[in-house]
């Protein structure tokens, strides 16, 4: 009988939860906003911080879409 994959398959298929993104719930990244929204609330914010900011506002629209409405909610709230 002829195999259908080659023999190196098995091996990477058997190490493919190596490879899974495991995605952040929204409670978490409710929680990464609020921390952000803190820190960026301060006197100083350093460049490094608005850089990593940044990062994070891109890693995903999830990140984007919760931040802002993190912030509309503190925001009615001062």
């Amino acid at each position: 009988r002829r195999r259908m994959f080659p023999a190196s398959w098995h091996k990477t298929m058997t190490d493919a939860d190596d490879n899974i993104i495991t995605l952040r719930t929204r409670k978490e990244i409710e929680i990464e906003a609020a921390s952000w929204r803190s820190l960026l609330g301060r006197d100083h914010v350093s460049d490094e911080e608005h850089e990593r900011f940044g990062k994070w506002l891109q890693q995903s629209e999830r990140h984007r879409e919760i931040f802002e409405e993190m912030s509309a909610l503190w925001g009615d709230l001062a």
